[in-house]
């Protein structure tokens, strides 16, 4: 997108030894793609230079194992950067704990139908229990392909791909993982 796009960037793919290099010849030979083998330097990515080294306008873009991206999100939001400049992908999400879940009920909007959510279900599986089709792929609140729009309740977001503003707005709602703060979510289905 940057290289079609005339645009500037700074490329920083790091990896444990060079055999991990997934990169090709095309994309390493450029002067703004940097590999960073931690086999052969010896150390890990100064992940805190290279962010305070950022134009100050610069949008952060990670994927990667969960600790690389959560050490980037981190040391990022330290730096001031906000949430809305930084974009990741989870390979996979972190166990969720729903160890205090509860109950609660769904509203859907277009029919006033209302659909239990029992402690030890999802809101997915409730919702195609009653008959609903909502997208979904990975079902751990990391691709955003359930991402369903929400009308009222207060959601208790369990998803990665949402960012902490997008939550705070409660305007939607990952429902292959997350749940309810209040006794019914009214979901825009």
């Amino acid at each position: 997108m940057c290289l079609a796009g005339n645009r500037p960037f700074s490329l920083y793919y790091a990896n444990a030894n060079g055999s991990d290099n997934l990169l090709s010849e095309q994309y390493t030979s450029l002067a703004n793609v940097h590999v960073h083998d931690k086999a052969t330097q010896g150390v890990r990515l100064d992940i805190d230079a290279l962010i305070k080294a950022a134009p100050a306008d610069s949008d952060i873009f990670v994927c990667g194992p969960n600790g690389f991206i959560n050490d980037v999100l981190k040391l990022s939001a330290q730096q001031g950067i906000d949430s809305e400049r930084l974009h990741r992908e989870f390979f996979t999400a972190e166990p969720i704990d729903h160890s205090n879940d509860g109950s609660f009920e769904v509203e859907i909007a277009s029919t006033g139908q209302i659909v239990s959510v029992g402690k030890d279900e999802s809101m997915l599986e409730a919702l195609e229990d009653n008959g609903f089709f909502v997208p979904v792929s990975c079902e751990e609140g990391v691709c955003g392909t359930c991402i369903t729009p929400l009308l009222g309740g207060e959601a208790d977001h369990k998803d990665v791909f949402l960012n902490d503003k997008e939550k705070a707005q409660m305007d939607r709602v990952a429902v292959c993982c997350s749940r309810a703060k209040t006794p019914r979510l009214i979901l825009d289905l």
